[in-house]
């Protein structure tokens, strides 16, 4: 292999001191990679100051209130996967509750990021829809008690306007347990959930997008009646939700 390619062993051959002025070459003018090296930089301190180096900029995109134009979308849309990455890859190893709370910090701000940029293309929301996901993997090793988890899923669907929140009832139904869910039947109205369960004519891949509030109603009866086992898979799940829910309207139910 030629000693020009780019990759770690020829790097590493230029050496560490070599390597760190040609990072503050390349730095200089790009936000960007300032940006990431100063959260590498916070890590190598320790996690602690990693997830209060993530903490502080995520508080700054939330308070701005400026709005991005097209030429900053593509520094937005990495700036915020950043986040993502440094909370899935350095923090949750490490410290897993904090990761947890980060990373649901992260969604909360979905709303204010809406707000002020032009989504059309959707690829702002992809990195919302993507991140939302590493909750699966997450929630089991924060150790958030079932009783303030369900409190909190139940507190940020009522108010799920950008749709940041879709598909949360699902992705924790695991760390939820029956306990859990059982809590967020006994928080809820079902003339409520009526309200915002699917619409007769939605179609399953609706379902699977739209209401948590839907999914988790059935979540709810499926768990007390037994219709299925919460020992599927998640995929063979979300199906079974979604063709019950196709199958039974709401004055059925």
């Amino acid at each position: 292999m030629s000693k020009k390619t780019l990759n770690t062993d020829n790097l590493e051959a230029l050496g560490a001191k070599k390597l760190a002025d040609l990072l503050i070459e390349v730095s200089t003018g790009s936000a960007d990679i300032k940006r990431r090296l100063r959260l590498e930089l916070s890590h190598n301190l320790g996690s602690s100051e990693l997830v209060h180096a993530i903490r502080k900029r995520l508080v700054t995109l939330r308070k701005s209130n400026s709005f991005v134009s097209w030429r900053k979308r593509k520094a937005l849309i990495k700036d915020i996967d950043t986040q993502v990455i440094m909370i899935v890859k350095k923090v949750a190893p490490e410290d897993p509750p904090s990761a947890f709370e980060l990373l649901w910090q992260f969604i909360e701000i979905a709303p204010s990021l809406y707000e002020r940029v032009d989504d059309s293309r959707g690829d702002v929301g992809d990195v919302f829809r993507a991140a939302i996901l590493h909750f699966e993997a997450i929630a089991p090793l924060a150790l958030v008690k079932v009783e303030t988890l369900a409190a909190r899923v139940w507190n940020v669907i009522q108010d799920n306007g950008y749709g940041e929140w879709d598909g949360i009832i699902g992705i924790l139904s695991d760390s939820l347990g029956a306990t859990g869910l059982d809590q967020l039947g006994s928080t809820s109205k079902i003339s409520r959930l009526n309200q915002l369960m699917l619409k007769p004519n939605s179609t399953t891949q609706s379902c699977f997008c739209g209401s948590c509030a839907g999914v988790m109603l059935i979540l709810l009866l499926s768990v007390k009646s037994g219709s299925f086992s919460l020992a599927f898979k998640k995929s063979q799940r979300r199906r079974a939700i979604c063709t019950h829910m196709l199958r039974n309207s709401p004055q059925r139910i």
